[in-house]
């Protein structure tokens, strides 16, 4: 519930600042937020190895705003840093990642990160 009226009360927020409310103008210029996504492989190693290809040409794909991924050292899964318009948008992309369309992922988390600069 509280997080309900901390969502709510943002988006008044941004209605108000946006100048829609004051006003039949609406923004388009929508402000991308930064995203990571942290995924796990599963016990199926070689079944895993053989999808790296898609993984790989299916976010090159995407050229998403300031991509960085990558395996980690053990190899044991990866993570991935982009930007996107929203948290939906963002949870579609993961969606369609070869891994968990190919069901090789053990635990996956996609997180927006609030980057201090």
């Amino acid at each position: 519930m509280k997080n309900t009226i901390i969502v709510m009360a943002c988006m008044l927020v941004i209605f108000v600042i946006s100048g829609s409310a004051n006003s039949g103008d609406v923004m388009h210029n929508e402000t991308k937020q930064r995203f990571v996504y942290f995924y796990f492989m599963n016990s199926e190693v070689e079944r895993g190895e053989s999808i790296v290809p898609l993984h790989v040409e299916y976010w090159k794909k995407l050229e998403l705003s300031q991509f960085k991924g990558g395996p980690f050292g053990d190899f044991s899964g990866g993570m991935i840093s982009f930007e996107m318009e929203s948290e939906a948008k963002a949870n579609a992309a993961v969606a369609g990642d070869p891994f968990i369309v190919h069901d090789v992922i053990k635990d996956k988390w996609l997180k927006k990160w609030l980057v201090s600069e």
